[in-house]
């Protein structure tokens, strides 16, 4: 085993509380990170479908602009 006792591989070597401490500290930011990218996903959905609900109520479409490019193009 690398290390003697299980406090020797907290300590590593008199390195542990930089260890320790970029493991938190990474760890810290990708839960950050996750959990922003989730709320601005959410957030996005949200927007789309209060923009779906104008639309509809507005009495336009909304999301089918290539229905309509495409059946123009067959028209002509």
């Amino acid at each position: 085993m690398a290390f003697e006792s299980f406090n020797d591989f907290l300590a590593m070597g008199n390195h542990g509380f930089y260890v320790w401490l970029a493991y938190g500290l990474t760890f810290l930011i990708l839960a950050s990170l996750a959990w922003h990218s989730v709320s601005d996903h959410r957030s996005t959905l949200r927007e789309l479908a209060a923009q779906r609900k104008r639309a509809q109520q507005a009495g336009g479409t909304f999301g089918n602009t290539m229905e309509s490019t495409n059946s123009d193009s067959r028209q002509t």
